[in-house]
C-alpha cells in the first residue's frame, strides 16, 4: 500500500509503521511511526568520521559501523533461507 501525504491522516486513526528515508515531512503525519533504513543510518555514522584520525577503531561512528554491517551480514545469509527457516 502506498501512502499519500494529505490532510485525511491528521484527522484519521491510521497508525503504521513506515520504512523510509530521511525525508522530514513524513515526521509531520499523525499516526505512522516511521523506521529508517539501515543504509541510512549507517551513513550518519559514516558522515560523523573524522577525517584526520590515526586509529578510527577507538571511536563511536565506528562502533556505529560496525553495527550496520554485522545487520547486513546477517541480512544476506537470511535472504538464501526459505521463509520458514528464518523463523528458526
Amino acid at each position: 500500500m502506498e501512502m499519500k501525504l494529505n490532510s485525511k491522516w491528521g484527522r484519521s486513526k491510521y497508525t503504521r509503521y513506515r520504512h523510509t528515508d530521511g525525508y522530514k515531512g513524513y515526521g509531520k503525519i499523525e499516526g505512522v511511526t516511521r523506521c529508517i533504513c539501515w543504509s541510512h543510518a549507517r551513513r550518519y555514522f559514516t558522515d560523523t568520521l573524522p577525517k584526520d584520525i590515526k586509529s578510527l577503531e577507538e571511536i563511536l561512528p565506528t562502533q556505529g559501523l560496525a553495527y550496520c554491517n554485522k545487520f547486513f551480514e546477517i541480512e544476506e545469509k537470511l535472504k538464501k533461507l526459505s521463509p520458514e527457516d528464518r523463523k528458526e
